[in-house]
């Protein structure tokens, strides 16, 4: 990965995270925290999605760090993996469970 590439993905990581904050609060935490569910699953739920927000932030960082600092290629190796990786599994969510979360971004904010 060249310096471009890896500005340019932890950029992208950073912009995701603002859309990810502006949309997700009123589409999906709102709605999550007035719904009836029990706690465990409105709280577990409202936990994870800010697990997500952690994830875009910090893989952002690191990916412009190593974009900075010549000799990080695990770091942005690894930001890179976790992206993809939590970005595949929304895609398969979405595949295989309910195609309802295409109307979101999450399945593709980490990609």
């Amino acid at each position: 990965m060249g310096k471009p590439l890896l500005l340019l993905a932890g950029v992208s990581s950073l912009v995701m995270t603002v859309i990810h904050v502006a949309l997700g609060g009123p589409m999906v935490v709102d709605p999550l925290l007035a719904s009836d569910l029990p706690d465990i699953v409105k709280w577990l739920g409202y936990f994870t999605w800010h697990d997500g927000t952690v994830a875009l932030v910090v893989c952002g960082a690191a990916l412009i760090y190593s974009a900075l600092r010549p000799g990080q290629r695990a770091l942005a190796v690894f930001a890179a993996v976790l992206l993809l990786g939590i970005g595949f599994l929304g895609l398969g969510v979405a595949l295989i469970g309910n195609s309802v979360l295409f109307g979101s971004p999450a399945p593709y904010a980490f990609v």
